[in-house]
């Protein structure tokens, strides 16, 4: 008995501490919102459960059971390091400035010796030195560019040229040479030439850039062609040659004279067929003075035959440089045509020229304008005929005849070839007969 009261006083201390426990969940806020049953405890057998009452607080609390907030939030610890009140930057360097500026060592190993290869023949037309102990190789003159056509041009590469063929079908043959050509030899370059030529392909961009492509620009770019025949008026001039000097005569253009008993003699030289000589025989013993309308190539070839025209009171034309039709050409090119083979004549032979002849009588008012701007008059001709078939000539009585029915005219403006051999042989009858109609063979003047 003495056991089972023992028994029982613990069980109803423990029952006491769970009914204290189970009143501290339910005052929980954290347990509120679960179903958190109140623990029930078996009693012995024979022992009467007991009531399910919470014991009482020994010392009851005046205050709901409310968990004790921090009286501060939660911040982490300070760092111990002392805080950096100014703005951190970084320490100069310790070492001491170079306050002198940076020379480089100079190059101490021994330059490279370029050795002159002697198995090699030298270029012709370069000048070579001795060669330097510098790193560069040895310093040489480039040969000036004299054309873009050979200087040995003869009547085979003549046809080979880019535009040098024209209608003129003694552009297009072969003819066979007579008597041997001159020809200019190249010349090794020197300091001279190469200033000289400088000097001369800045003149002539002086002469381009100075003229107003604006102005030209107005004018029709229509391609025309001028060739020979056609109507006559009463007094046998080419009604086409006269109609065309009124329209085209202020842009310095000269197809027909005036009207008056005067006839000009002028020549073409595209290449020289060994008749030339001849023909300027011919004119000094009649005391005749023409125009010999040349090319670059034939002067780079001719220089005895161009110097003497030159002497003997002739008046040398430009007959171009590359031989091309000038209304194909953009403008700046066919300035540059004109003012090449200009100022190699003023270079070589001091001769200023000013007559203008468009290869294959093609123009343009714009290529007309071009030339007069440039200070030149273009020439072309009142009267010509089929003479440039160095392999297929005329009959020389057949040509004199034609010659004096049709280009007997007032203001006659004569166009013959030089290649022409039939030309060479009745020149001087052509030239006395001419004089017996009346008419005076007279030295250029429009």
């Amino acid at each position: 008995m003495k056991i089972t009261r023992i028994c029982a006083g613990l069980m109803a201390a423990a029952m006491a501490s769970l009914a204290l426990v189970g009143c501290s969940a339910r005052n929980n806020p954290a347990h509120r919102y679960y179903n958190v049953p109140t623990p029930h405890v078996n009693t012995a057998p024979g022992t009467p459960a007991p009531p399910r009452v919470s014991a009482p607080r020994t010392t009851p609390r005046t205050t709901p059971h409310v968990t004790t907030p921090r009286s501060t939030p939660h911040v982490t610890a300070p760092r111990t390091a002392v805080p950096n009140a100014t703005p951190h930057v970084t320490a100069p360097r310790t070492t001491t400035p170079n306050t002198t500026p940076r020379v480089i060592a100079p190059h101490t190993a021994t330059p490279r010796v370029t050795t002159p290869n002697t198995a090699t023949t030298p270029r012709v037309g370069t000048t070579h030195t001795t060669p330097s102990t510098r790193h560069h190789v040895t310093p040489h003159t480039t040969t000036p560019r004299v054309n873009d056509n050979n200087v040995n041009l003869n009547r085979h590469s003549l046809n080979r040229m880019d535009g040098l063929a024209d209608n003129y079908d003694y552009m297009q043959s072969a003819p066979r040479v007579s008597s041997p050509r001159t020809l200019v030899p190249a010349v090794p370059s020197t300091p001279y030439a190469t200033n000289h030529r400088i000097a001369t392909d800045a003149r002539r961009s002086v002469a381009v850039m100075n003229t107003d492509f604006s102005e030209i620009g107005v004018h029709s770019a229509e391609k025309k062609g001028w060739g020979h025949g056609g109507p006559v008026d009463e007094f046998g001039r080419s009604e086409g040659a006269v109609s065309y000097q009124k329209k085209y005569g202020h842009l310095s253009a000269v197809f027909i004279g005036p009207n008056e008993n005067r006839v000009f003699l002028t020549f073409d030289e595209g290449y020289e067929q060994g008749f030339t000589p001849s023909i300027l025989d011919t004119l000094a013993n009649r005391g005749v003075s023409a125009v010999f309308f040349i090319t670059l190539p034939y002067a780079r070839q001719n220089p005895d035959l161009v110097r003497r025209m030159i002497d003997e009171g002739h008046v040398v034309g430009n007959h171009s440089t590359k031989h091309l039709s000038f209304p194909s050409m953009p403008l700046r090119d066919a300035a540059n045509d004109i003012m090449e083979l200009h100022n190699y004549m003023k270079d070589n032979f001091g001769y200023e020229m000013s007559l203008f002849r468009p290869p294959m009588g093609e123009f343009s008012e714009q290529v007309l304008a071009l030339a007069q701007k440039l200070g030149y008059t273009s020439v072309f001709w009142s009267w010509t005929y089929k003479d440039w078939l160095v392999d297929n000539q005329p009959p020389a009585a057949e040509s004199l005849n034609k010659l004096l029915r049709e280009a007997a005219h007032p203001g006659a403006v004569i166009l013959l070839h030089a290649v022409s051999q039939t030309n060479a042989e009745i020149l001087g009858d052509a030239i006395d007969r001419l004089r017996e109609l009346g008419y005076e063979v007279a030295e250029w003047g429009l």
